[in-house]
């Protein structure tokens, strides 16, 4: 398997347990490690057979903005889910 990184992708979301975190979005800075194969796209040089780095991130950009959670956790396994 080979590794796609994102690092340090900033999106303001909510996230917290108290009030006063809840109040308004904060900055939220997302790394991941994707693990993927890329030999059909290394191999083809076609677009539509590579990971859209563009499109993880922008999906990952869409759900802290739409969400509130209280939990790191639950922030992370909805990214992970995305991905």
């Amino acid at each position: 398997m080979d590794k796609v990184f994102i690092d340090d992708l900033m999106v303001r979301g909510v996230i917290g347990i108290s009030d006063r975190e809840r109040s308004q979005p904060q900055d939220i800075v997302v790394s991941l490690v994707l693990y993927t194969d890329i030999s059909k796209g290394g191999e083809s040089d076609k677009i539509s057979d590579c990971v859209n780095y563009r499109t993880i991130a922008k999906s990952i950009i869409a759900q802290i903005e739409k969400v509130s959670r209280y939990t790191v956790e639950a922030l992370a396994t909805d990214i992970a889910k995305l991905c």
